[in-house]
This record gives C-alpha cells, structure tokens and sequence, in this order.
C-alpha cells in the first residue's frame, strides 16, 4: 500500500467518507501529517525501515492504518464506543499497547534479530 492508501482507509475507519466518495482535502492533508508523524516516531525509534514515501509492506499495512485512525479519532469526534475500539487497535492505553503496536514491536524484533534461527545464531 501506498501511503495515500493508508490514508484513505484510516479515513474510512474514522467515518470521514465512504465508498465512492472523495476525501475533502483537508481531511487528506490532516491524515496525511498524521501518517507522516507516525513514520517518523517509529523510524527514529528503530521500528519500522522504509522511507515516509515508500510503500508500506504488507505486514504493517493494518498497524499503520490503525495508529493513523487512533491519532486523529479524537479531532474528528469519532463516537466513545468507535473510539475506544479504534483504541486498542491502535496505539493502545497507557501501560497496555494497542495490537498495531504490539505488531510493529514484533515486526522490528524479527527485522533486527532476523526470523530465522540460523540468522539469529
């Protein structure tokens, strides 16, 4: 996925459009920062290692997705219960990662460390 795509389905997991609708261009630009903050705390944290530019690889697709939607749920005043889900999708609660985080930990771990037992030996 690029990007753009990312940006797009976390829209519709906020319920700012749907299928067969366009994205106003504030919201494009709004969720398009918002991706790009997330690149780059992740990137400087060693957790994930394609360019903000460059297509998102498979396995962290939904993750991505996920913490996009859970960092702008609250601006676009999304309902408690759709929230507190896009929550633990996301980004999680304090002390309780969401399961997009837990999957980019993972996906760092095995890129570090190789996910092989001979390439980690």
């Amino acid at each position: 996925m690029t990007p753009a795509q990312i940006r797009n389905e976390a829209a519709k997991k906020l319920n700012i459009f749907g299928e067969g609708q366009t994205l106003r261009a504030e919201h494009s630009a709004d969720l398009d920062n918002a991706y790009s903050e997330i690149h780059a705390e992740l990137q400087h944290d060693d957790m994930v290692y394609w360019s903000g530019s460059a297509d998102i690889p498979t396995r962290y697709e939904n993750a991505m997705i996920a913490l996009v939607a859970h960092a702008r749920a609250s601006k676009y005043n999304v309902p408690m219960e759709r929230y507190n889900q896009i929550t633990l999708e996301g980004a999680g609660i304090p002390g309780q990662p969401g399961h997009a985080m837990r999957t980019i930990w993972k996906l760092s771990e095995i890129s570090k460390m190789g996910s092989t037992p001979i390439e980690n030996f």
